[in-house]
């Protein structure tokens, strides 16, 4: 159920991070990343990593994207975290959030259980906690809360949904998230597990009350009396405008924002391959090893402005069947170089 992984260098090479609307990709972090973000309190860069606290007590943190998102078309958020060095109170504790807020790009909660985001007016919070506080039934659990207007908080009142994973997610080791909210449904998937480890009917934009459905998309994060570093090493936004499992090529005017994902992911046989793109442009697509082997190209031509949809069945360029693991969809067109992490699980 546990995994490590990293992106081989020559992807990293080839990452062109742009500021488009509606769209950022981050698969890490340095100084430049740092224009397009807003790191609030204790935040900060920490190598190519973004750290939300350190392992001391009562630190409180906050990451903000600062171009405003658009929710309520639909989007796909990936990240990655770890969570290391827990201690003082009980071995360590607290934990982080993912947010979605229409409050103010330098907003900032309560500390200690309250996570950084309870306090937060016009939040929706998905909490990745490690410490059981007042109406916890699990110090290591995820769930999603949301007051509406109203300041947010971690209670019983305010949650939608909730799980528990089957390994602590303070372990040490580097985890993956995959967030998805389209047709006022979200779930969220967790590792290589291949269904959605919490899923739940919810209206974002309409709870939130969001002024041409856009938002502030970030984390936050506190420690207390226990305490622990809360790193996030890669994170994408991807917008869902183009419809799923579309197979037909057309020239219709679209936004200008490239758009790239697939679904479903993890999957077991076959993942589709979305692309929209807004202009024509020359566009290759790729599909590597985590060690940076070519395992089959899917496009490489000038293509007209169009939504594209391809389907890869997990297989090499001469139909080899490939094991269980992580691969990496590499999208370059004339403008942009976007990375899909991939997760296939047999």
């Amino acid at each position: 159920m546990r995994r490590k992984n990293f992106i081989p260098i020559f992807l990293l090479l080839l990452v062109n991070i742009q500021s488009l609307p509606a769209q950022f990709s981050f698969p890490y972090f340095n100084l430049a990343s740092l224009s397009k973000i807003q790191l609030v309190e204790n935040a900060t860069l920490d190598g190519n990593r973004l750290r939300l606290t350190r392992a001391v007590q009562n630190q409180i943190g906050a990451i903000w994207y600062k171009q405003k998102q658009n929710i309520s078309t639909g989007f796909v958020v990936e990240f990655e975290f770890q969570l290391t060095e827990g201690g003082g109170f009980w071995g360590g504790g607290d934990g982080f959030a993912f947010v979605i807020q229409n409050h103010s790009v330098d907003a900032i909660g309560y500390g200690g259980g309250a996570l950084g985001y309870g306090g937060i007016p016009k939040s929706f919070a998905v909490e990745f906690d490690t410490w059981s506080n007042s109406g916890d039934p699990n110090g290591n659990h995820i769930s999603i809360h949301t007051a509406g207007i109203r300041e947010n908080n971690s209670s019983p009142e305010t949650q939608l949904a909730y799980a528990i994973p089957d390994f602590y997610l303070d372990d040490g080791d580097t985890h993956y998230v995959q967030i998805k909210y389209q047709g006022h449904q979200f779930e969220l998937y967790l590792d290589t597990i291949p269904t959605p480890i919490l899923t739940t009917p919810v209206s974002i934009e309409d709870s939130l009350q969001l002024q041409e459905g856009k938002a502030w998309v970030g984390f936050t994060g506190a420690t207390g009396a226990a305490y622990q570093n809360h790193y996030i090493i890669s994170w994408t936004f991807t917008p869902l405008n183009a419809p799923v499992g579309i197979h037909t090529r057309n020239n219709q005017s679209f936004t200008n924002a490239i758009q790239f994902y697939s679904s479903p992911n993890p999957f077991n046989l076959q993942t589709l391959l979305h692309l929209r793109i807004p202009e024509a442009s020359h566009v290759s697509l790729k599909i590597f090893t985590i060690t940076g082997q070519l395992v089959t190209q899917l496009e490489d031509r000038k293509l007209p402005a169009g939504d594209y949809t391809y389907i890869w069945n997990a297989t090499t360029a001469n139909g080899t069947v490939l094991p269980s693991g992580v691969y990496f969809a590499v999208l370059q067109t004339t403008e942009i170089t976007k990375i899909i992490r991939l997760i296939l699980v047999k």
